[in-house]
């Protein structure tokens, strides 16, 4: 940092500091937790404790199939780029899905935040969130306690996995699976691993997407509770990976006291959250509509999703511009710094 104040002469470059280590004890912790949840709830073998280590399994798998695959995928996890994809096996493959899927649909998300070939606005369409009146209640309440949130996670990778990232998770999953048979070990696999992905992970990897960008002022919402960032490795400071997505998320909370990050939309926590996604009516601001309920809405044609590029920049993204600020507000910069100065120091993804 270049003050003690981290709150003054700060540049986004001071937080771009991508760690090896810090990423394997991120990813060890989950696997740390998941298995000493497992051993607790079959040592004592109380139904209630063992709902309960289901409950807490799932809430784990986000931090590790959610928070650390979405850092993959924008090369957070490792300097050497080609190691976030390499180490899949540990964070994308037992999530059914591949870092190559993920990344294709979220880095088209960054490119084209809020139009409507974004992945985001035809998911709200598709859970008539956009629709007047719009169905919130449903999708925040409804979808996750009857399990609809699990037939869309399906869904959702159904669209997303091409035949070759089938072939990936089957190639994963095949020896798992016929170790499990062969030792008698398929219930437990159900138990503490698919029951929990699909009853916990899904409904919070819905509540996420929903709240991220719905009914947004400023397109992006973050969600600052220390225990929620603490859990899920700062995946809650949405607003500033938005605008800087080369901050890796062991600093992404710096970075929002640094970079401006109260400026946009934020939310202590998941009831907050609803608290204003179900505020009275109110204009849809521009250019941020399409996370907002319209009237005539259509469901936006599925575009084919553009592969990142291999050369300069890696991920698709400038390695020299923020993502698309909001028209409404004048771009993040250090206090006291020049936009030309900030512009030519900026390190983070494309419009």
């Amino acid at each position: 940092m270049r003050a003690n104040d981290p709150t003054k002469n700060a540049a986004p470059e001071d937080f771009v500091s991508h760690s090896a280590l810090r990423s394997g004890a991120a990813i060890a912790r989950n696997w740390a937790l998941m298995i000493a949840l497992v051993a607790l709830a079959e040592w004592v073998g109380w139904w209630w404790l063992a709902a309960l280590c289901v409950l807490g399994i799932g809430t784990v798998q986000f931090a590790l199939g959610e928070a650390l695959v979405h850092e993959a995928s924008h090369y957070n996890l490792f300097r050497a780029r080609a190691w976030n994809d390499r180490l899949e096996a540990l964070y994308a493959l037992p999530f059914l899905t591949t870092m190559r899927a993920y990344r294709a649909e979220h880095l088209q998300h960054h490119g084209r935040l809020g139009k409507d070939d974004d992945h985001v606005v035809r998911d709200y369409t598709y859970q008539r969130l956009t629709t007047i009146p719009a169905r919130a209640a449903w999708a925040w309440f409804g979808k996750p306690a009857l399990g609809i949130t699990a037939f869309e996670y399906v869904r959702w990778l159904w669209k997303m996995n091409s035949a070759h990232d089938w072939l990936k998770v089957a190639v994963f999953w095949a020896p798992v699976l016929t170790v499990c048979g062969i030792a008698g070990l398929l219930p437990e696999l159900l138990l503490y691993w698919f029951l929990p992905l699909f009853a916990v992970f899904a409904p919070l990897l819905h509540w996420s997407e929903v709240a991220d960008h719905y009914r947004t002022r400023t397109g992006t919402r973050s969600r600052t509770s220390r225990i929620h960032n603490l859990l899920w490795h700062n995946n809650g400071y949405h607003a500033i990976h938005h605008r800087f997505p080369r901050i890796p998320c062991h600093n992404l909370a710096r970075a929002h006291q640094a970079l401006g990050g109260d400026r946009f939309d934020c939310a202590a926590g998941w009831w907050e959250v609803w608290r204003q996604i179900s505020r009275p009516a109110e204009p849809a601001p521009e250019p941020w509509a399409g996370f907002w309920p319209r009237l005539g809405r259509r469901r936006a044609p599925e575009p084919a999703l553009k592969q990142p590029s291999r050369s300069r920049g890696d991920d698709g993204l400038h390695p020299c511009r923020p993502d698309r600020a909001p028209r409404s507000e004048p771009p993040v910069h250090a206090a006291g710094q020049s936009a030309t100065t900030t512009a030519r120091s900026t390190v983070a993804g494309s419009a």
